[in-house]
Formats: C-alpha cells, structure tokens, sequence
C-alpha cells in the first residue's frame, strides 16, 4: 500500500485515540467552522528522503509526519497527545519500518471567548516502498 493511503488508515483506526476524539480526524487542514468545544486531532506528512540500495530504486522512503492536536480543554489535548504518541511511537505494521519522535510543542488561543489549546508534534517514519 502506498504512503499516502495507509497514512489516514493509521490515523482513523486506532479506537483509544477515536474514543478521545469528539470533534474530527483531519488531514491537512481543520474544515472551516469547525466545532470549538470538541477536540480533534490535524495531520500532515512531506517526503524529506527516498533512499536507493545497490541500484534498485526508491527502496524506502522518510517522512516528516506533523500531528495537531486541538482542544478547549488543557487536560483533553494533554492526554490525547500522549495517547498519539503512544499510539504512533508504538505502531508496527504494513510497510512501516521505524515511527520516531522529533520534538513537541504546544500554545493555546482565545477564539469567540473559547480557549483554545493546541500541541504540535512530529515524528520521522521511515516507510518500505
């Protein structure tokens, strides 16, 4: 299976991190007038390497795979980030060779009198063609 459709299979499949999410899984972007008060979890990914071994090309791929996790509730986005990395960090399956932590934000917001806050985490995933 190809990078780009197991990556949302990944995402969705996992019933700890659904059961955490109220709101929506999305990738790329949160959908406009997305709900405030519930949380949800953004993803992206970019292609940084695709590596050759002994002639044969494109044997495996690196990613730099971005997660966001958006919460009105500081407690909420906590847990549902350590059970992302959790969840991700520990994944073993398909063409995924390694998924490594890189490094992990967070801020927060007022929006319409919300709070709104947010982690940004990322990871390397290295990925057999």
């Amino acid at each position: 299976m190809d990078f780009e459709f197991l990556i949302p299979t990944i995402m969705i499949s996992d019933t700890s991190l659904n059961k955490l999410v109220d709101g929506d899984i999305y990738f790329e972007l949160l959908a406009p007038e997305f709900p405030l008060k519930k949380n949800h979890i953004v993803y992206n990914y970019e292609q940084i390497e695709q590596t050759d071994v002994m002639g044969q090309k494109n044997i495996c791929s690196t990613y730099t795979f971005y997660v966001k996790v958006v919460s009105p509730d500081s407690l909420n986005r906590a847990n549902i980030a350590k059970a992302v990395n959790t969840y991700l960090t520990r994944y073993t399956s398909n063409n995924i060779i390694d998924i490594s932590y890189l490094r992990h934000a967070h801020s927060n917001q007022m929006v319409d009198n919300i709070d709104i806050y947010e982690d940004y985490i990322e990871y390397s995933i290295t990925f057999q063609n």
